[in-house]
């Protein structure tokens, strides 16, 4: 598992960098053309709640398919915070 990542709020973004193949950004060494597919298709669709459905399509194929798991949530803690 390696996490946390960043306190991004669309997925997009830490996804892209872990799992699509560009050698000068990807840092989770991954080259699966059916992630990558589905990244590339959530990026282009215009629609919220179809988008909604591709993000949730390529987490499950990622829980399926996959040994390492990228979380995309950072933890943050201050002060007063008990762990």
């Amino acid at each position: 598992m390696y996490g946390p990542s960043t306190g991004a709020r669309d997925p997009d973004g830490p996804s892209y960098r872990m799992y699509v193949p560009d050698p000068g950004a990807q840092r989770g060494y991954v080259n699966d053309p059916t992630l990558h597919g589905l990244l590339k298709e959530q990026r282009r669709t215009k629609d919220l709640e179809a988008r909604k459905q591709l993000i949730a399509a390529f987490q499950r194929y990622v829980a399926e398919s996959s040994t390492t798991w990228y979380t995309i949530s950072a933890m943050m803690t201050g002060p007063g915070s008990r762990m």
